[in-house]
């Protein structure tokens, strides 16, 4: 009789064993795909940091020329009466170009630091207190001297900031 009873505890405790490996298994499979989930979000991310960057740094490789920071000066001299359309349009056209370079970098920084934010790469307190001022403040020009978005997010992003 102990022997049926040694034999089918035993056998008990291994279907209790397979059971829980099943177990074990699903959630490791569960955790290796949100692993792999993270994995392919932080590859966007930085996908999409790096195309921002690359333009921008190519963009923004002649700031520092002399004819650059006389077109900066010039359209910030100019926009002092608030109205960066009027700025814009009594810069020569060659300033129109370098600061409608100028412009186009920086949208494209924000619209890569907005969508860091989006992922939660970029934290609340530096998109709150830095970016949205100057996403704000700045997407005005970016209209005036005829930059349009490219992604629809960022779009929705600047007229919720309008709104504050």
């Amino acid at each position: 009789m102990k022997k049926i009873d040694f034999g089918q505890t035993l056998g008990i405790l291994a279907n209790i064993g397979v059971i829980a490996g099943i177990v074990f298994l699903a959630v490791e499979l569960r955790q290796n795909t949100e692993s792999q989930d993270e994995s392919r979000r932080l590859a966007a991310a930085n996908a999409y940091q790096a195309r921002a960057f690359t333009f921008a740094s190519q963009t923004l490789s002649n700031v520092h020329s002399p004819e650059m920071v006389e077109a900066l000066v010039a359209f910030e001299a100019a926009s002092e009466a608030d109205n960066p359309a009027v700025a814009f349009a009594a810069l020569s056209p060659q300033d129109q170009v370098r600061i409608r370079s100028y412009y186009l970098a920086r949208i494209a920084i924000y619209d890569n630091n907005y969508y860091q934010y989006r992922e939660g790469y970029l934290d609340e307190e530096r998109y709150g207190s830095i970016d949205s001022y100057i996403i704000k403040n700045e997407s005005p020009i970016w209209n005036v001297i005829g930059i349009t978005l490219q992604t629809p997010a960022m779009e929705e992003e600047i007229n919720r900031l309008q709104e504050q």
